[in-house]
Parts: structure tokens; C-alpha cells; sequence
């Protein structure tokens, strides 16, 4: 009996392991940092839904979690599960580049993308999160930003990560090359010391700015949906983003108000597939969620479970199929606002049959062609493979990777999300004395005509749109943005 018991209460996790499951009836919110997290739940406890908990999380991270390459003049990928309609809600939560970024520019004074100030693009998270808090959220902006305006003004305690990511060299590096960001991000020109308040004045002072916003306009008799949108406005056309754009112009960029002012992030419909009795939801093919989508229903077609959980066997077709959808990615994926990106094909079952013949069991292949998703065809007659391998920029960090977080409530709704600020410290800059850490998501980008992949401008022209493309081979599964299981 006493046998029994302890192979019962051992749990799944192992004979030796002390870390607790973790339950709940009511809701559950996953972050980052466990300051994330407590944000999310305390905004449930409160009454607030899975959206409301979602955005308070997001920006409770992104004043906490620039280590994390997420910051608040960053992006996000956001998807949101209603359980009352049973469908998936999806908003477009990337910026795009300044209307002067065009590739003729680019190409006759630099021949590339420069790093820093040069491959920003406009900060897309907070209009993202302010549209669904909007839309499905329940409570206001203020309640919303309380505990990140709390963890801005007051401080919170430096972490090991935080620590130890602003302190590696290429950090400091870019850091000491901005007065501001330095000011800020190394007190005493060294990186924060472990344990100690690290306190972020200038940003509180932005969250502020756009509480005040929102209050006044609920004061005049605003609904709650007017009120968040004018703490929006202060950020995308009032004086925090002129103060913006003045520091982004200060320091080299191209930017112009209108860039900022006439951003906004729209509601799309995700795009999903099945998998083995699963409905998969991702964004759309702004992010690489469909390349996740594409992966799947190739394995869909093996036994990946008979093969044992990262047995070399099931890593390899794992491996292969990603070098499959990634093919068909760098020929057919982009802003379906600009590229016929043919979805039906490329999500099919038919067209996955097809592209897994291609795949050996028992030899890995360097690279893939694309296939033709509209004509069904496992290999596209016409591609000509290139002379030459393209050479990869060096875009990764130090190992630390982005962020994520997901809520649930009580009432079975869902949000998976992904923030995230590509190179915020180790090529970004804090924009004057706004306290926003700004992104350097263009470093994705193509200065070639002939790439699919683009971010629209304001006056969005095809022949003036700097392309995007992803070079992060090994963050796809984990940078896929979102899936629903």
C-alpha cells in the first residue's frame, strides 16, 4: 500500500522533482517575469477578462522586460479566443517604416540597412493592445497600466537576467553611444546591480501623460472606448509622439509625424489548419505563424509520437519540414495587403502530401525549393536555385530571446501573445526623454525588389516599401506568434 502511494503521488514530473504544477479553476496568467504574471492575475481578481489581464501583462513586460527584447516601442502579435462566439480574434500589431525609408534611398546612400536608428520602424504595441482592449477588453487604460506605471515610477528589482543582458558588451556598447538610454539603463556608467530598484521616470511620465488623456476625456462624459483612444492619441499624434519623432530625427532617422499619426493596427481573421484533431490559429503572414501552419500539416503526415519525444528521428523530419515551409516562405509570404499570398494553397492538406514527398526520413537536405501552391505542384518548375547561399545578418541577441505571455479566465476565454522589440538594447535607443526604448525590427528587412516579404510605408506604395524578411532560422517555432491548442 505504502508502494502504491508513492508511485501515485510522485506526479509526472519525476522522483526528485520539487516544482508544483501549477492549477487553476478561475484563470491563469503566464508571463516572463513573475511581476508579469501577478499583473495579469491581480487585473482577474479584479473582475477584469482574459484581454483586460493580457494588455495590463503587456505592459506591465514592457517596462520590465527590455532583457527580453520586448519593450513598449516595440510590437506584439496578439490573438484573442471569445468564448462566447467560439471564434479567434487577430490584430495587426507590427509597425511599418517611415514613408522616406524607400529602398532607392537606402540602396544610393548606405547599399543597407544600417543598424541602429536607420532600421526602426514605427512602435505597433501599444496601438495593438489599446484596439483590443477597446474592442474586448472591459476595463480603462488606467486600470489597465496601473501596475506598469507603478513598476516605471516606482521601481522594480533588478533580476539576474536583467542584470546580466544589459551588461554584456555589445549592450553597454550601444548604451554609452545614446546619453539618454545610458542615463537611464547604466546609473553610475555600469549596469544595474542585482537586487536594486531599477526606476524609469521619464517612461512613467509618458504612462502619465496618457492616463491624464483618458481621465479628462472620461471627465467630459467620454464612454470607456473614447477614453482609451485618447490615451492612444497622446502616444501615435500628441506631444509624446512629436517629442518621439523630433528625438528619432535628432538622431539620424527619417521619420515625420504623419509616420506616427496616421499608424494604425487593424483587427484581421487569423489563419488556421487542423492537426491530428487540434485547430492551430496564428496571425497572418506578418509574422511567420503561417510557416508553423505549413510545418504541421507535413508532420501531420508521420508518427512523430512512435518515434519518441526528441528522438533524432523525429528531430529530423521536425527539421526537414521546417526547411520545407521555410522554402515556400521566402517565395510566397508577405503583407497580404501587397502580395497575393496564396493562403488556400499553402495551408491545404492536398499541397502538404505533395511537399512531404520531397522529404527523406533518413537524409537531411541544406535547402529546399519552393513548391507551387496554386498550381499543386511538390516543386515549382520554374524557381532557379541561387548561385550562391545568401548571407545571413548577424540579428540574434545573446541568448535571451523575446517574451510571451497568455491569460484565461474564468470564463474560458483566451489570449495568446507575443510582445517583442528586436535589438531595443543592443541597437536600440531611448527616444529623448519619453523613456520609450525603440525597436530595431528593419533589420529584417530586404533591399531587393524581387523578395516578397515587406512592411507597407503610410503611402503605401509596392515600389517604395522596404521588403521584410526574416534571417532568424531558429527562432520560427519559437517567434511563430501564437498558436491556439
Amino acid at each position: 500500500m505504502a508502494a502504491a502511494n508513492y508511485v501515485h503521488t510522485q506526479g509526472s514530473q519525476g522522483t526528485y522533482s520539487h516544482r508544483p504544477i501549477v492549477w487553476g479553476t478561475r484563470g491563469m496568467v503566464g508571463g516572463g517575469t513573475q511581476l508579469t504574471a501577478q499583473t495579469g492575475m491581480r487585473i482577474l481578481w479584479q473582475g477584469g477578462n482574459a484581454v483586460d489581464a493580457a494588455v495590463a501583462s503587456a505592459l506591465a513586460a514592457g517596462v520590465m522586460e527590455p532583457t527580453a527584447h520586448y519593450t513598449l516601442g516595440g510590437e506584439v502579435a496578439f490573438l484573442f479566443y471569445d468564448r462566447s462566439s467560439k471564434v479567434v480574434r487577430s490584430v495587426v500589431g507590427q509597425g511599418w517604416a517611415p514613408q522616406r525609408a524607400t529602398i532607392d534611398h537606402y540602396m544610393e546612400k548606405w547599399g543597407e540597412i544600417p543598424s541602429g536608428v536607420l532600421s526602426t520602424t514605427v512602435p505597433g504595441v501599444i496601438s495593438a493592445l489599446l484596439a483590443m482592449l477597446s474592442e474586448y477588453g472591459t476595463m480603462s487604460f488606467s486600470q489597465a497600466a496601473e501596475s506598469a506605471l507603478n513598476f516605471a515610477g516606482k521601481g522594480f528589482p533588478s533580476y539576474q537576467l536583467f542584470v546580466r543582458a544589459i551588461g554584456t558588451a555589445d549592450r553597454m556598447a550601444n548604451l554609452r553611444k545614446h546619453p539618454e538610454s545610458a542615463r537611464i539603463f547604466l546609473p553610475n556608467d555600469r549596469a544595474p546591480e542585482l537586487g536594486s530598484m531599477f526606476v524609469q521616470k521619464d517612461l512613467a511620465r509618458t504612462l502619465s501623460l496618457m492616463v491624464q488623456a483618458e481621465e479628462q476625456a472620461l471627465g467630459q462624459g467620454a464612454s470607456r472606448e473614447a477614453g482609451i483612444q485618447a490615451a492612444r492619441d497622446v502616444y501615435y499624434m500628441g506631444d509624446v509622439a512629436r517629442r518621439m519623432v523630433k528625438a528619432l530625427q535628432d538622431l539620424g532617422g527619417l521619420y515625420d509625424y504623419e509616420d506616427f499619426a496616421e499608424y494604425e493596427s487593424p483587427m484581421e481573421g487569423p489563419i488556421s489548419v487542423t492537426y491530428r484533431g487540434y485547430q492551430v490559429f496564428t496571425n497572418r503572414s506578418w509574422t511567420q505563424g503561417i510557416s508553423l501552419l505549413q510545418t504541421l500539416n507535413i508532420l501531420e503526415g508521420f508518427d512523430l509520437g512512435a518515434l519518441g519525444h526528441n528522438s533524432p528521428n523525429a528531430m529530423h523530419l521536425q527539421i526537414e519540414a521546417l526547411k520545407l515551409a521555410f522554402a515556400d516562405r521566402e517565395r510566397y509570404v508577405g503583407d497580404p495587403n501587397f502580395v497575393d499570398v496564396p493562403f488556400d494553397g499553402l495551408l491545404s492538406k492536398e499541397y502538404a502530401a505533395l511537399r512531404r514527398t520531397l522529404l527523406d526520413s533518413d537524409k537531411a537536405r541544406a535547402s529546399y525549393p519552393p513548391g507551387d501552391p496554386r498550381k499543386m505542384l511538390a516543386v515549382d518548375p520554374s524557381y532557379v536555385a541561387p548561385t550562391r547561399a545568401e548571407e545571413a545578418m548577424a540579428v540574434g541577441g545573446d541568448g535571451d530571446g523575446t517574451t510571451y505571455l497568455a491569460t484565461v479566465d474564468s470564463a474560458g476565454n483566451m489570449v495568446s501573445a507575443t510582445p517583442s522589440s528586436f535589438g531595443a538594447l543592443a541597437q536600440g535607443m531611448v527616444l529623448g526623454d519619453t523613456g520609450i526604448l525603440m525597436n530595431c525590427r528593419g533589420c529584417y528587412f530586404w533591399l531587393d525588389e524581387e523578395k516578397s516579404q515587406f512592411i507597407a510605408t503610410p503611402e503605401a506604395s509596392q515600389d517604395h516599401a522596404m521588403h521584410l524578411h526574416n534571417l532568424e532560422r531558429w527562432r520560427t517555432l519559437y517567434d511563430t506568434w501564437n498558436a491556439w491548442w
